[in-house]
């Protein structure tokens, strides 16, 4: 199922992700799930010292993996005091994390998605973190509305990745960063970095995070496995866990990114100053 979807043509899978992301939203009645992302183990460790309040740990991968993102080694972003957009927000458990841990001054969280931006409002309620509907190729912003864009796992279904990418550039202020991290067949993954070169944005950095989010991925596999028989019909469970990307053996997500047929990247770029 999960292999025919791909198979469609963009803008129709692009309705496909949408409406499955709403019907997601109808399934969880108790809006367990926040997080929709492969997950992120570091380097040597299977844990970031992030220092996690308790109700958060239960998602340590998927947030391990949105830290990444968010905070480059080298700590050339800093949130504090900043204004951020995330784009394809999804369940919002991402941009709550940041909201809560970065300390922006201010978060919006798009998504097209409006049952998700519904859900997303009742669930994260942090003082700085609001949500709006939109779409990502036609951002609904002025021109410099942000110090930071932020986008993780969610590129990969837009039908023009392209206007995405001037979309970004055109609501970041100068002196602002995008942060960025997916994934791609290796074919689709030249593709991909040649729009992303495209931008009249600088580069920063680049980081192959394949093996990173493999292990995350394996390490997370029994928490969404009991994410989906909580919140998942029986007939529905198979799709779900092929969506959630669960551990199946050869063949699997997981030996994708270990053999070099998906690659998984994260990206730091900045608008050049006035």
């Amino acid at each position: 199922m999960l292999g025919t979807w791909r198979r469609l043509p963009k803008g129709l899978r692009y309705k496909a992700a949408i409406a499955w992301y709403d019907f997601l939203t109808r399934l969880d009645r108790k809006g367990e799930v926040v997080f929709l992302n492969h997950g992120f183990a570091p380097d040597g460790a299977d844990r970031m010292d992030i220092g996690l309040l308790p109700e958060d740990e239960a998602e340590r991968y998927a947030i391990q993996l949105y830290h990444h993102a968010a905070s480059p080694a080298d700590g050339s972003v800093d949130w504090a005091g900043k204004d951020a957009l995330e784009v394809g927000c999804g369940r919002g458990g991402g941009a709550s994390y940041v909201a809560r841990y970065l300390k922006p001054r201010s978060l919006v969280g798009l998504d097209i998605a409006g049952k998700a931006i519904e859900h997303c409002r009742r669930r994260h309620t942090a003082p700085n973190l609001s949500f709006r509907q939109g779409d990502a190729q036609a951002l609904p912003f002025p021109d410099e509305s942000f110090d930071i864009v932020l986008n993780v796992e969610s590129s990969g279904s837009y039908p023009d990745k392209a206007a995405f990418f001037a979309e970004v550039a055109r609501v970041l202020r100068p002196g602002g960063h995008f942060l960025f991290a997916d994934y791609r067949r290796l074919d689709a993954m030249r593709k991909l970095r040649r729009q992303l070169a495209a931008m009249p944005l600088t580069p920063v950095s680049e980081q192959d995070i394949s093996d990173n989010v493999r292990r995350g991925l394996l390490l997370d596999d029994a928490h969404k496995r009991a994410l989906i028989d909580r919140t998942v019909p029986w007939p529905l469970r198979g799709l779900a866990r092929q969506f959630a990307f669960i551990s199946r053996g050869e063949g699997d997500e997981a030996h994708a990114l270990a053999s070099g047929d998906r690659v998984y990247i994260s990206c730091v770029f900045a608008k050049p100053a006035a």
